[in-house]
């Protein structure tokens, strides 16, 4: 049984710089934090709002005193994956929402500046399962409701006592309009083995695939495909996939929809998403696929992460196995 679904949506860099740029103009017209834009903001306001002159009146939708609100979760979390993390409880507004690490179609994701004590280290934002957003003109992924986001830390050899955190969040929230915003971040967290909890939230943490599972990287002359096989689920089961923003990889690139086979003697889904591939994008020329594979619509439902070299030589290995 194939299944057929729509174009995976492409991580438009000029759709989100675009979102980004009008994002910083409505947030300075309404918060007034940028009292003095300079004229080539103002020249890009003008024009905006020329444009929209011509077309049709657009009212923008009122926005909240508490749009976003970030905080500390009381003392540090394990890890999904392993280690320790600082967990962001993320609040958003009913009607809106921020984005994944791949906004999709547009938006921006959120990003988090922190300052730790001397000799502790932190990594990149890690994300739980997202929600998708809009139809297939035009997706978006992100959240709504309440988040939690995790950022890994590690801890230098021998550290006792209490963990001082300060920074700020920034993010990029949406309805018919976009808002940009920073959320101050400030806790004294315990670090001791005791009080530490798993990780927060109601939305599935990505793992890896299950066992019997497996991600390769096709080829049939000049196309390309992200091939991932899915152990452990029913032929009812409803399965997405999602990419993630990689640098040197297009997802879809007008190519054709990805496409789903069920194989009912392994109980498994295979799911293959069409990819092209421009290595002058990447870093050393090495592109990597990532992205994730939703099962069922729940938030808390399987998500599984798949991460896999796109070698840009005509021979391509086999499937790699879930780990």
């Amino acid at each position: 049984m194939e299944r057929l679904n729509p174009d995976p949506p492409a991580a438009s860099y000029l759709a989100a710089l675009a979102s980004s740029a009008l994002a910083w103009l409505l947030a300075s017209g309404a918060s007034g934090a940028d009292p003095a834009p300079s004229a080539a903001a103002a020249d890009a306001r003008g024009a905006q709002v020329g444009m929209a002159s011509r077309a049709q009146p657009v009212t923008p939708p009122t926005v909240p005193a508490n749009l976003v609100r970030a905080s500390l979760e009381p003392a540090l979390v394990r890890a999904p994956g392993g280690g320790e993390a600082i967990a962001i409880r993320v609040t958003i507004a009913p009607e809106w929402h921020i984005y994944w690490s791949n906004p999709g179609d547009s938006g921006a994701a959120p990003s988090v500046k922190l300052q730790l004590p001397e000799g502790w280290s932190s990594g990149p934002l890690a994300y739980p399962r997202p929600e998708i957003f809009g139809d297939s003109d035009e997706r978006t992924f992100g959240y709504s409701g309440t988040v939690h986001l995790l950022v890994p830390v590690t801890r230098p050899a021998g550290w006792q006592g209490t963990l001082q955190v300060r920074g700020e969040l920034s993010w990029l929230a949406c309805k018919r309009s976009c808002v940009a915003g920073r959320s101050t971040l400030d806790g004294t967290l315990p670090t001791e083995a005791a009080s530490i909890s798993g990780a927060p939230g109601t939305r599935a943490w990505p793992r890896t695939l299950p066992a019997g599972g497996s991600v390769a990287v096709s080829a049939d002359g000049a196309s390309r495909a992200l091939v991932a096989s899915i152990a452990g689920l029913q032929e009812s089961d409803t399965v997405r996939f999602i990419p993630d923003d990689c640098a040197g990889i297009r997802w879809g690139d007008g190519m054709g929809p990805h496409s789903l086979q069920w194989d009912a003697s392994r109980g498994l889904w295979t799911l293959r998403t069409p990819i092209s591939v421009a290595p002058g994008d990447a870093p050393g020329g090495a592109p990597r696929a990532r992205g994730l594979v939703l099962v069922g619509g729940n938030a808390s439902g399987p998500t599984y992460f798949v991460d896999i070299s796109v070698p840009t030589a005509p021979t391509l290995p086999g499937p790699e196995p879930a780990r």
